[in-house]
């Protein structure tokens, strides 16, 4: 009786271990967590500064094509001045063979020389006329030829510029979005999309949402009303709701195949967004069925890894 009396406090005070053990556990989770942020930071980083960098370029191409297209109109303005400058000798020309031709009527075959010479000076210049004219076409081509692919660079760089104030939203989204959620399971950002294991939001072989993924799409509905707020009107986007399937085949009335399956999902996403009030020609429902898998479908996790519906801001 005395030697129990004795273990007793050590017993007691054994239980510590396994109170450390289990903050020492959730510790490197919560590290974990952060650190997987603070990956999905960088990559959205890098994929920025990549797009800067193209900007840039075409910036540059640009520049180069204005500067080649002012060369080419001043060469027309001197052209031009050169092509009046013949057309007022040529006129000056048939003025003088004209009263060549008239004094010739009146004294005789005595002026014929000058006539012929008068008739060579014309054609001469009538066929230089002719060159400067044909090299002014091909020039104006030319200048419409690099004035159209001008305003084809400005159009890009627009799209570019659109694309990179929109990855900006979409990268705070994501954020706040990811600080939403952390810690719920089969959820994760890969590149530039927010993807949910179908198993979340969905039962088995069904589009009608569980009480769960009703929580977690209403989540994702706030914060991206949030941010709709703070999107210029000028900026175009959509919020793309992709459906995506396994390789196994549904064969049931409701959902003859993974397509309609897919895409029934997709579309209740985007119904219950609707009903959280996000403007609908901001939302767009897409169904990839089991034709874009994320990898092997051997193991029944890699089948779930397949199921899963994805989010991404996109220009329409």
């Amino acid at each position: 009786m005395a030697r129990r009396r004795r273990l007793g406090p050590v017993a007691e005070l054994n239980a510590w271990p396994g109170y450390v053990d289990a903050l020492s556990t959730l510790l490197m989770v919560l590290t974990f967590l952060l650190l997987f942020f603070v990956i999905g930071q960088q990559l959205l980083a890098m994929m920025l500064t990549q797009r800067q960098h193209k900007l840039d370029m075409l910036d540059s191409s640009v520049n180069k094509l204005q500067s080649s297209l002012a060369q080419s109109q001043s060469a027309d303005r001197q052209k031009n001045s050169q092509l009046a400058a013949l057309q007022a000798a040529l006129a000056d020309a048939n003025r003088r063979l004209a009263e060549a031709q008239a004094q010739n009527l009146v004294n005789g075959g005595a002026e014929m020389v000058v006539i012929d010479g008068l008739t060579q000076r014309i054609n001469a210049l009538t066929q230089q006329l002719q060159g400067y004219a044909d090299a002014l076409n091909l020039e104006k081509n030319a200048v419409a030829s690099r004035q159209g692919l001008i305003n084809d660079l400005d159009h890009k760089l627009a799209q570019v510029d659109k694309a990179n104030n929109l990855n900006k939203y979409q990268s705070k989204f994501f954020a706040e979005l990811s600080q939403l959620l952390k810690g719920h399971k089969g959820i994760e950002v890969a590149g530039d999309r927010f993807r949910f294991q179908a198993e979340i939001l969905f039962p088995p072989g069904s589009d009608q949402l569980t009480p769960e993924g009703v929580r977690e799409i209403r989540l994702l509905g706030k914060t991206l009303k949030t941010i709709e707020r703070e999107i210029p009107a000028s900026t175009p986007w959509v919020l793309q709701v992709e459906g995506y399937a396994d390789r196994m085949p549904i064969h049931t009335p409701t959902y003859p195949s993974n397509w309609e399956l897919s895409a029934a999902r997709a579309i209740t996403v985007v119904k219950l967004l609707m009903e959280e009030g996000i403007n609908p020609h901001h939302l767009a429902a897409t169904a990839f069925s089991s034709y874009q898998p994320l990898g092997p479908e051997n193991t029944p996790e890699e089948l779930a890894r397949n199921r899963r519906i994805e989010f991404r801001i996109t220009p329409p």
